[in-house]
């Protein structure tokens, strides 16, 4: 009977062990890897975002630029027709000299415009290989959490694996109505068997009688109080 008691009292063992480990396991969090995620979904968004806004001001530079273009024409031709001698009417001089003025000051405007949509479209450039280069941080930070959290796991899953090897193997050695008992007061107290330590029940901390503490029996002997199997003896 002692041996029988003992080996339940190894499996009990293994038994918290285990719960420790599921327990261990339970607190495995993927939550930073989902808050990785979502940092860079919103960062890929925000990309996405300011490639369209370039893309739109490019396409407005661009037209701006070929208006500009259109207008240098002009303005040459103006000015090749204000000097060239053909024309010696003062009035239509100092009207085309007007022309050819209000013609570069345009200009000047709509390049100093031109100038100032390029330097934003290069700020929003710099800005896009900034969160690309934060993406493919987070990128890397969350494959190494996700390793990190996928070999935690399976440490666990392993060692829950291996105790329930070591808790089979001592189960077959178990005679069935024992074991049945065993597994009837497991599903009301969380440690069936109690240790008998210096005549006090170690799983209530009860005294129990001397003469159930002092003898060997045949069958299995219970705490009076909390009902647990004892085990008397080293254990």
């Amino acid at each position: 009977m002692q041996d029988q008691l003992h080996l339940l009292w190894e499996i009990q063992k293994l038994e918290q062990e285990k719960n420790s480990l599921q327990s261990q396991a339970d607190r495995l969090s993927s939550e930073k890897i989902r808050i990785l995620c979502q940092e860079i979904n919103s960062l890929t968004e925000s990309i996405t975002a300011s490639r369209n806004r370039l893309s739109a001001m490019q396409q407005v530079y661009e037209k701006q630029e070929k208006e500009v273009g259109f207008l240098m024409e002009q303005y040459h031709l103006i000015e090749q027709q204000l000097y060239s001698g053909e024309i010696k009417n003062p009035k239509e001089l100092e009207q085309l000299k007007g022309r050819c003025d209000g013609a570069k000051a345009d200009i000047d405007q709509r390049e100093e415009k031109i100038f100032a949509e390029m330097a934003h479209c290069e700020q929003l450039e710099q800005q896009i290989m900034d969160l690309q280069t934060q993406v493919a941080d987070k990128q890397q930070q969350c494959e190494q959490r996700r390793q990190e959290f996928t070999q935690a796991v399976a440490v666990v899953e392993k060692g829950i694996q291996e105790i329930d090897e070591k808790i089979k193997r001592l189960t077959v050695k178990i005679s069935l109505p024992i074991l049945d008992k065993y597994r009837e007061l497991h599903r009301k107290l969380r440690f069936p068997i109690a240790k008998v330590e210096n005549g006090i029940c170690s799983g209530c901390h009860r005294s129990l009688p001397v003469t159930q503490v002092s003898r060997q029996a045949a069958t299995l002997m219970y705490c009076d109080n909390c009902g647990r199997i004892l085990l008397i003896g080293e254990a």
